[in-house]
């Protein structure tokens, strides 16, 4: 009985859907799927990403639930693990790591990859820009330490060239750096694509991917044009000049024999020579550089010095200890005792007698390493002398040839 009215509800059911199913088809109709179309499907995860986006630090993001691990490579420099949990949005940062190491990244038991932390990426320093044989193209110089741990062959120099007057176009490019062991290594780059006849001011940016360093500033005086005198080749207006000349009168008529020539037109005015020059050229020292007395371009640039803390060595310590007295006598003469005691007439001296022991250890500093001195506080030594200079004895000295300037006549 239980089972026919279920039978029976199932018939209900079915007559209802039915009817449903008709009076929907009396006003709307939907196209059946194909077999095969998704109707649900899991959002894939993000790939774990590895980032040196601060100085000396790692991020790590698209790691969720279990800790991760960082640990260097076997060798010199090598740390102990170190072990942190991401936040809710699966990321994760270390902080205070060895500039120029790499790191082994480890989540849920599996190496996801590596990564180097990098130090601040530093100044750009000594931007010269110089004319080239094509008077919308410069040839820059700069110099920039790029070293293991800023980053290296991965630092990039963006070079920008704006327009002083605010107003024009502004050309950019980038360079990658290159590893070097110089402690100021020069560096040059080609920029095309400038306005012959506007002045410009250039930058060299240095940047890492913990970040942008100091930038290295030079201004234009005077235009491309104008220095290589190479014209721009956009298309000028004609100029004409037009001279006016009277007409020759008209001859007389005269007997034949009396008859004279007319009047030749004069001649036209002579053109005006060349105004006298407003401006004039003369050579001087670049900016930062200094002439002397014999007329050569100096820069100088104090010493550097490398200095290391003192290191030091333990020492036994020897120490005197007594250890008991002797006695001696004789009789007495008349005379002191000494530091004796007098019994009767014999005097008795007591001697102490002394052992040499060790008594703990002193702290003794290391001989001074070879190539540094001792100031009294810490050893140093200079360093050794950047590429292009000279040393005079009491500095490092560069020089350079002078530039041309224009200036009011």
């Amino acid at each position: 009985m239980k089972r026919n009215a279920l039978a029976a509800l199932s018939g209900i059911t079915l007559a209802l859907a039915i009817g449903l199913t008709a009076i929907g088809s009396a006003t709307t109709a939907y196209a059946a799927e194909s077999p095969g179309t998704v109707v649900a499907a899991a959002q894939t995860a993000a790939k774990p990403s590895i980032l040196a986006s601060s100085p000396r630090g790692l991020t790590v993001t698209g790691v969720h639930g279990s800790s991760v691990t960082i640990v260097t490579r076997s060798g010199p420099g090598s740390t102990t693990p170190i072990t942190k949990s991401p936040d809710k949005s699966g990321r994760v940062t270390f902080s205070n790591l060895i500039a120029g190491a790499n790191y082994v990244v480890v989540h849920d038991g599996k190496i996801i990859g590596s990564g180097t932390p990098v130090n601040a990426v530093g100044s750009a320093t000594d931007l010269v820009v110089r004319t080239t044989s094509k008077n919308n193209t410069v040839k820059l110089d700069w110099s920039h330490k790029a070293t293991k741990t800023n980053g290296g062959a991965g630092v990039t120099y963006v070079i920008t060239a704006k327009p002083a007057s605010g107003s024009g176009k502004t050309v950019t490019a980038e360079m990658t750096g290159t590893t070097t062991r110089s402690s100021s290594a020069a560096k040059s780059s080609m920029l095309s694509g400038l306005d012959p006849d506007a002045l410009y001011v250039f930058t060299i940016t240095p940047k890492n991917s913990a970040g942008t360093g100091k930038s290295s500033v030079a201004r234009m005086e005077r235009s491309l044009a104008d220095i290589t005198g190479i014209k721009s080749t956009g298309a000028t207006e004609p100029v004409v000049v037009v001279i006016e000349v009277e007409p020759a009168e008209k001859p007389v008529a005269v007997k034949p024999t009396e008859a004279k020539p007319a009047t030749p037109a004069p001649a036209p005015a002579p053109a005006p020579g060349p105004a006298s020059p407003s401006t004039r050229t003369i050579y001087v020292c670049p900016d930062a550089y200094t002439e002397t007395g014999s007329g050569v371009c100096e820069k100088t640039s104090a010493y550097t010095y490398t200095s290391i803390g003192y290191t030091y060595h333990s020492e036994p310590n020897y120490v005197q200890v007594q250890i008991g007295t002797t006695e001696r006598s004789h009789p007495f003469d008349g005379n002191a005792c000494g530091w004796g005691t007098l019994y009767g007439n014999t005097c008795y001296e007591y001697t102490a007698v002394y052992e040499t022991r060790q008594q703990g250890t002193n702290q003794v500093k290391d001989a001074t390493p070879a190539g540094y001195t001792d100031t009294g506080s810490t050893w140093s030594k200079k360093d050794s002398m950047p590429a292009g200079y000279t040393d005079n004895g009491s500095a490092w000295v560069q020089t350079a040839a002078k530039v041309a300037k224009v200036v009011p006549a």
